[in-house]
């Protein structure tokens, strides 16, 4: 994919394909994020693939819709509903990293570190431990 996104640090547009004063020389994918000047970006890195990103996406859509909107609720009264589980699991959040004859969902390292950083877009720890109590 092809753009351009804040360097906040120079005051100036870097193409996509470049990360800071990096340039990988290899297929990398596109990752949306936001800079801390709050300008919405595309960086790059060599180590997701289309299966993370879109891992990333559905594990976003769902943290939006299915915890944000409740999770400091779960969270002040010490528990939350059972059939997140399932919701989760639906997903291929659950057994994450286990084989599929477990009933897991096979993902690297790096779908482990997409999940803890969705979930923890949200701010409620005891959510994230509860789903991650398997």
């Amino acid at each position: 994919m092809t753009g351009a996104f804040c360097d906040h640090r120079r005051g100036e547009q870097q193409s996509a394909g470049t990360v800071g004063l990096a340039v990988f020389p290899y297929p990398v994918a596109d990752i949306p994020a936001r800079c801390r000047c709050g300008v919405r970006r595309l960086t790059k890195s060599p180590f997701y693939t289309a299966d993370h990103i879109a891992f990333r996406d559905t594990v976003r859509r769902f943290v939006e819709r299915e915890i944000e909107p409740y999770a400091h609720i779960w969270d002040d009264a010490g528990e939350f509903p059972r059939a997140l589980y399932e919701k989760a699991a639906r997903i291929g959040l659950l057994g994450l990293g286990f084989p599929e004859e477990y009933d897991g969902t096979e993902a690297d390292r790096f779908m482990w570190i997409i999940a803890v950083q969705e979930l923890a877009r949200v701010g409620a720890g005891g959510v994230s431990a509860g789903l991650n109590s398997h």
